[in-house]
């Protein structure tokens, strides 16, 4: 049997779009969208290398990266890989965003954009207005540098480029840098963006940067019941359960 979805407006009814059916489902639990198929995508669209560093400092193992076999068995264990009835075993959008080779590709909410307004208000004469791409994760050597940057690690390259400025130490010599805003605050902000917004909305997360402030946009409405004062008096109610464990094991956040 094939059903219709409607979306009632006022004293009429339209046909619901995919994005919307998909959207009610998530606000009513039924599906998490993270853990969705990405159409058009396969296992070679994982960066293995990324992956496999990841798995064996954070399960105690040593997959080798021509275990292919393994690697699949691992990837679909963690939901990074799903199975689609058309296209057999895919990427799912967390797999995509944590580990995908090309993000963007595929998915044309991933990344960030970046705008820096000369003035107090959005203007069209923006002096930077970039769009930063890449997977979560990154790969660092075993004395913790990093070898392959993330997207988390892109973005704070790009900001030092705007607010991040050096001075003279006390009148001398000695030039050190200073950030505008805390650099720990900018980046818990910007991870939280990424892992609790509403993916079935196909518009990107965006920094906008302004002489006396900075803005942080992450797309959708509070999951389910989720409301303001809830929040502020404890209540946790994730939506993106597989980017959140992910993102706690990559360290980019404790809780």
């Amino acid at each position: 049997d094939k059903f219709e979805f409607y979306i009632r407006a006022g004293s009429t009814s339209r046909p619901a779009t995919r994005e919307q059916i998909i959207r009610l489902s998530q606000e009513g639990g039924i599906i998490h969208v993270e853990s969705l198929a990405v159409s058009g995508t396969s296992f070679d669209d994982i960066n293995l290398e990324i992956f496999r560093q990841f798995y064996n400092k954070n399960y105690g193992e040593n997959i080798k990266m021509d275990d292919k076999e393994t690697l699949i068995e691992k990837l679909t264990q963690l939901d990074m890989l799903v199975k689609s009835s058309v296209s057999g075993l895919v990427c799912s959008i967390a797999g995509i965003l944590l580990f995908g080779r090309d993000p963007r590709k595929y998915l044309y909410q991933s990344g960030m954009r970046l705008i820096a307004y000369p003035s107090l208000e959005p203007d069209i004469d923006a002096s930077v207005d970039t769009e930063i791409n890449g997977c979560l994760a990154e790969m660092k050597d075993e004395f913790g540098n990093i070898l392959f940057p993330g997207l988390i690690t892109k973005i704070e390259q790009r900001l030092q480029l705007i607010i991040y400025h050096e001075k003279l130490e006390n009148g001398g010599f000695k030039r050190i840098g200073e950030w505008d805003y805390p650099i720990d605050v900018l980046r818990e902000l910007i991870v939280n963006s990424f892992v609790h917004r509403d993916w079935s909305m196909t518009i990107q997360n965006r920094i906008e940067i302004f002489p006396n402030r900075i803005e942080i946009t992450s797309r959708g409405a509070l999951p389910n019941s989720q409301t303001i004062e809830k929040i502020l008096a404890g209540t946790q109610y994730p939506r993106n359960n597989i980017l959140l464990k992910t993102i706690k094991d990559l360290g980019f956040m404790e809780d």
